[in-house]
């Protein structure tokens, strides 16, 4: 997972926050609350800076380890942002 995906996700956290304001949100209980959401994105973040730094230390496959837990918090956030 790239850092410009990671931006992205974020990125569209951020529209999606902002539209949500001005469109008509659905039933309460048809969307995850967005604390949740925004959980997501920050264990997303914090995988890939974890992977970044064991990649700096050589540690190779720790980082795809952790690159990879990144890549499936940033897809479940991406789901939960879009409301589904």
């Amino acid at each position: 997972m790239t850092k410009l995906k990671l931006l992205l996700v974020t990125a569209l956290a951020t529209a999606s926050i902002g539209v949500a304001g001005l469109a008509t949100a659905p039933s309460a209980s048809a969307l995850p609350p967005r604390g949740d959401c925004q959980g997501l994105a920050f264990q997303a973040m914090s995988a890939q800076i974890k992977g970044d730094r064991e990649s700096n230390l050589g540690h190779r496959l720790a980082a795809i380890v952790y690159w990879a837990l990144a890549a499936g918090y940033a897809q479940q956030a991406e789901d939960c942002f879009a409301g589904g």
